[in-house]
């Protein structure tokens, strides 16, 4: 019975535990995914000869791929911020 109890508890804490760790190395992940795409929009040219609707085109393209980048950003802090709630429960 309590000793029964006494794993469960412990169990329960391991998993915990691995469940915090995987969102930290998940977030570490997002944010290095988030910056690649951020730096890929500011540091590759794409479209820059072109004129008219296929420059516009492409520059909303490279836009959308920065916003895409920005959003793994906040998920990764968001993912930082559920660690942290495991951490301190």
């Amino acid at each position: 019975g309590y000793e029964c109890l006494i794993l469960h508890m412990n169990d329960g804490r391991k998993n915990c535990k691995e469940y915090e760790e995987f969102l930290k190395e998940r977030g570490s992940i997002e944010e290095k995914y988030g910056k690649e795409m951020v730096n890929l929009t500011k540091k590759k040219p794409c479209g820059q000869s072109e004129l008219n609707t296929l420059k516009r085109a492409l520059d909303i393209f490279k836009q959308q791929i920065d916003n895409i980048g920005q959003c793994h950003i906040q998920l990764a802090q968001i993912l930082r911020d559920e660690a942290r709630k495991m951490e301190e429960f």
